[in-house]
């Protein structure tokens, strides 16, 4: 759990906000099996929701030291992006043994010249197969 947080905190993340989440999913086809856990850890960091978060993640959710760093790591990712406002899940990478799935999250943070910016990230989340049941592995934005 501490190397997802440290995917958090190392590299280029997200701001955490509650918003309304927005789904597209490529036309003709049909969510993956793990969609529903990927789109669970997504907004999950964009409510700053720790239980949320591992749920989605199939982790225990008990340990206060992984939430505690759970939520610095959503402040900070404010701080570099501003707002999460919404995401879309764009597709999985073929891979052998992992789910490998993109997102693009939407952020809105104030310029310093006082304008509203408007960007998106991409949000990579890894999922890996442990007893029978997905767990997050890894996580990165690019």
């Amino acid at each position: 759990m501490k190397k997802i947080f440290l995917y958090l905190t190392i590299l280029l993340i997200s701001g955490c906000a509650s918003t309304t989440e927005t789904i597209t999913v490529s036309t003709g086809t049909t969510p993956p099996p793990v969609y529903q856990q990927g789109s669970q850890v997504v907004q999950a960091i964009i409510a700053a929701n720790y239980q949320e978060f591992a749920a989605g993640a199939n982790e225990n959710g008990t340990d206060a030291m992984s939430a505690d760093n759970f939520m610095a790591s959503c402040k900070q990712l404010e701080e570099l992006y501003g707002k999460a406002q919404s995401f879309r899940f764009l597709g999985e990478l073929q891979t052998p043994l992992l789910v490998n799935q993109l997102y693009a999250i939407s952020f809105k943070r104030l310029g310093a010249n006082g304008e509203t910016i408007e960007h998106e990230q991409l949000l990579q989340l890894i999922f890996g197969q442990e007893d029978g049941k997905y767990k997050l592995l890894g996580m990165r934005f690019m």
